[in-house]
């Protein structure tokens, strides 16, 4: 079964083995085929009565692999050492690495540039003139809004309870000094500077600035001939609300004034004006974060002039501002997750393990593992975008399971075969679990493969992302966690939290009866 495949590994590895020092790789590796091998024997003996019994087999296995007597030095220390301080640096510099990734500074690709729906999005922004607006979003600049009371508002069910309205004072528009203060604010956003992020040097594109109070003022000089200046506010109301009933913006994008001009329970509570924004809708986040400062500086500059007017503090709002906000939390919850993610794992460990030790050097492994996998994330130039973001918490589980395993038989071979040196009980783990490990590590990467063969983007970069976990997590448990183990792994009740628990009471107790 197993045989000709440690032959085979005794074979390839005779030539590393001659420089890495006196066949240490070639009899580890076979080694972790030792007990895969004594596991499908014991399937064997349960399927065919012929063949040895299960005790017969155990027994048999314990003499020839945990016996000191009858088993060859199969660890070199100097070569764990040098193994510890390879992966040790190896594991820094990807950390290093993966301390570079940053949010996208382009659009991100959710589809190969070949495949039909992204040749369809260029050709929709491209090809056709009259959709080139659309790309840009839309930002309102309102006028009469106090607060949105949210008191049974449940971000798990978003579409119920989204809130109320509470709206200033009745806005007074008839006021000269007010009129004059929102048609500053539509001719100041028209050439208000973009210093970066923007697609241009300003603010919002030309042309797209929808005024409701500029476009009011010409429709009343033909319709009354006369100016909006000097009306009473019940005259200014009703024919702000006649100009909003029967004209339509001049804009195509808009087919009515309802949500320019709000007149609630009879009064004018809110007005607003819209621009596009000099930016794409799908920009990374780190051009939007430029272009929201930009445009909070405009209304704070704003909103310092409108004091004596009487109008009502200014807000801004745009749908693109909630995606913002959204690929902002999906990095945010990379970190956040790292955060929980890691105590967590370190409880997990040592509950498993129950000793401290072991769960330091295991959480020391998780933690190069997860490097390694960001670090390669950046070597092959992704940013930390929406895919890497979701990805990257998935990855902490992922890098987990070999190690804990792993570090679970070390703790085990202590109470289970009453083993005491460290040399048992790595031969223990190795031999008990290598062969486990391995399996899974190939039935993992066998079905991450087949992301491979996904267009769309975000399970081909989940399949990398798989992939290279599962390949970090097998090398670093295996080539730096288990050689850590024999180098300065617990021997006795070292670290064991049972006899940590029973000192520390012994130590009470004495301090008690003193």
């Amino acid at each position: 079964r197993f045989a000709s495949l440690r032959r085979c590994c005794g074979r390839c590895c005779s030539p590393v083995s001659a420089f890495c020092g006196g066949g240490w790789i070639r009899n580890y590796l076979s080694l972790l085929m030792v007990g895969a091998d004594h596991k499908l024997a014991i399937i064997d003996a349960a399927l065919h009565p012929e063949a040895p019994t299960a005790p017969e087999l155990e027994k048999a296995y314990e003499t020839e692999n945990l016996d000191p007597g009858n088993r060859t030095r199969l660890v070199n220390k100097p070569i764990a050492i040098g193994l510890v301080l390879i992966f040790s640096a190896y594991g820094i510099m990807m950390a290093a690495f993966a301390s570079r990734l940053t949010p996208p500074s382009e659009q991100e690709v959710w589809f190969t540039r070949d495949h039909m729906a992204t040749k369809v999005d260029k050709l929709f922004l491209d090809g056709y003139e009259s959709n080139d607006a659309t790309f840009y979003p839309i930002s309102s600049i309102i006028w009469g809004m106090d607060r949105i009371e949210r008191g049974n508002f449940d971000p798990y069910v978003p579409h119920k309870s989204r809130g109320d309205v509470k709206y200033s004072n009745p806005l007074e528009l008839h006021v000269t000094a007010a009129q004059d203060q929102i048609m500053s604010a539509c001719d100041n956003i028209e050439t208000y500077n973009c210093e970066s992020g923007c697609e241009g040097e300003l603010l919002v594109r030309p042309n797209s600035t929808v005024c409701f109070m500029r476009e009011f003022k010409e429709w009343h000089e033909d319709e009354y001939g006369a100016s909006t200046e000097g009306l009473e506010l019940a005259d200014f109301n009703a024919r702000l609300r006649e100009f909003r009933d029967t004209t339509t913006p001049a804009s195509s994008d808009y087919s009515s004034w309802q949500d320019f001009i709000g007149f609630v329970d009879d009064k004018l509570r809110f007005v607003r004006i819209d621009s596009r924004i000099s930016i794409g809708v799908e920009e990374p986040t780190i051009k939007k974060r430029m272009v929201i400062r930009r445009l909070n500086k405009f209304l704070s500059r704003y909103c310092r002039q409108i004091d004596d007017t009487g109008l009502p503090d200014v807000w801004h709002f745009s749908y693109t501002w909630i995606w913002f906000k959204s690929q902002r939390a999906l990095v945010k919850g990379l970190l956040i997750g790292m955060s929980i993610a890691f105590p967590v794992a370190f409880i997990t460990l040592a509950g498993a393990t129950q000793n401290v030790i072991l769960s330091t050097y295991a959480i020391v492994t998780i933690g190069y593992i997860v490097s390694s996998v960001l670090g390669l994330a950046w070597m092959l130039g992704w940013n930390l975008g929406i895919k890497e973001s979701v990805a990257g918490v998935i990855v902490i589980g992922l890098a987990v399971d070999y190690t804990i395993h792993l570090g679970h038989m070390y703790d085990a071979g202590r109470h289970e075969k009453h083993l005491h040196s460290r040399e048992d009980k790595f031969v223990f783990a190795v031999t008990s679990m290598g062969g486990t490990v391995l399996a899974g590590a190939v039935t993992t990467a066998g079905a991450a493969i087949f992301l491979l063969l996904c267009q769309l983007t975000f399970f081909t970069q989940m399949g990398i992302l798989i992939l290279a976990t599962i390949i970090s997590s097998l090398i670093f448990s295996l080539f730096f966690f288990v050689p850590l183990l024999y180098i300065a792994g617990p021997v006795g009740d070292y670290g064991n939290l049972t006899a940590i628990k029973l000192g520390i009471r012994e130590l009470c107790c004495s301090r008690k009866d003193g």
